[in-house]
């Protein structure tokens, strides 16, 4: 009976996370401002934030953010000092322009822009190089800078729901032939 009850309270325990511990998600700005040298990981989805909260950088261990689905339409220019972020959540906000200092971020492994109005991506996307996994669908992207082919590490790119031309979607996959690029069915538009 005791081994019984201690496998059933173990999965709990396993999930169950401290403040200041790693892995712990802070889930109120509030509270984590309280202690800002701890915050590693920060979600602030679904908060009906209309911009980008400035007292996020006084997180300078920031490995995590997730602002989705807010009102969020501009991305401060200073984002390149939350040097240490890994993944950056910024899907279902109203961003119609991406920063060139996004590309500062040399950590940077997965960046969800998904249900945007992005229309360009900065050519400093470039600088990436720790890029694994981008998310990008349902935005107005039409072309990518060249340069965009110089993310080696990228392993998924998601460009469903958008208009995406065959010859684009050529250059795309001459780019990234190892890469799992989700399209949506390619048109012959001319743009």
């Amino acid at each position: 009976m005791r081994v019984f009850i201690f496998l059933l309270i173990l999965p709990f325990s396993l999930l169950s996370q401290e403040i200041g511990e790693r892995d712990y998600v802070f889930t109120n700005l509030k509270h984590a401002l309280e202690r800002p040298e701890i915050v590693y990981r920060l979600d602030l989805s679904k908060n009906k934030l209309l911009e980008f909260p400035n007292s996020i950088f006084e997180f300078k261990n920031l490995e995590y953010l997730n602002l989705s689905k807010n009102k969020i339409s501009q991305i401060p220019l200073k984002i390149d000092s939350l040097s240490q972020l890994t993944e950056l959540d910024l899907s279902k906000n109203k961003i119609s322009h991406l920063p060139y200092q996004m590309g500062h971020l040399q950590f940077l492994e997965v960046l969800t822009l998904n249900n945007n109005t992005i229309k360009k991506i900065p050519k400093e996307f470039s600088k990436l190089s720790a890029l694994r996994r981008l998310d990008l669908w349902s935005n107005e992207i039409k072309e990518f800078p060249d340069s965009f082919g110089e993310l080696s590490q990228l392993e998924l790119l998601d460009l469903s729901g958008m208009l995406i031309s065959r010859d684009l979607e050529i250059k795309l996959r001459n780019w990234f032939p190892e890469t799992v690029i989700r399209i949506s069915n390619a048109c012959n538009c001319k743009y």
